[in-house]
């Protein structure tokens, strides 16, 4: 499996990062008791965070195969499922609350809602690959307990006879 779903992971991170720095300074609702749900409970700061990490432990189960890895992977990309999973609901909870109460008062509203409709999308996205890759992960790691290691001749010549060797995790 090539590297492109764990480096979206890194980089959606970065983005949903971004975006919520620049949205979170906005003074949304003017001397009014509400707030903005998705900044005060810092999404944009957990959420990243977890993405990182499991792509970044995604990236390194695929490097160098271990169990420690696979299952560090595996619990991971369960987390930042569910991390943005709880994002996606509050960004759709907020930008509906945003709609009937805001959005027509203030004329930086809809610069707003488009940033928090970004958020929307990129954790949707990063939602979508960590369930695919922990569905991967689950697949390949929970089901098969051994691992066969090919290990190629030295020389050039081919061999009519392969060195397989089985090798099981402890």
């Amino acid at each position: 499996m090539s590297l492109t779903f764990q480096v979206a992971q890194i980089l959606i991170g970065l983005i949903i990062l971004c975006l919520g720095v620049t949205i979170s300074p906005f003074p949304l609702y003017d001397y009014d008791s509400q707030f903005c749900i998705t900044t005060e409970i810092r999404y944009h700061l957990w959420g990243p965070f977890s993405f990182f990490i499991s792509g970044a432990l995604s990236i390194a189960a695929g490097r160098k195969v271990t169990k420690g890895l696979i299952q560090g992977s595996l619990g991971m990309n369960t987390v930042s499922a569910t991390v943005a999973g709880i994002g996606i609901i509050v960004i759709i909870f907020e930008e509906i609350i945003m709609y009937d109460t805001v959005m027509w008062k203030f004329s930086y509203a809809v610069a707003f809602i488009g940033m928090l409709t970004g958020l929307l999308l990129l954790s949707l996205a990063e939602g979508c690959i960590a369930l695919a890759l922990s569905i991967f992960v689950c697949r390949a790691a929970c089901s098969v307990n051994k691992v066969v290691v090919f290990l190629p001749n030295n020389d050039n010549s081919p061999s009519p006879d392969h060195l397989y060797d089985e090798v099981a995790f402890q």
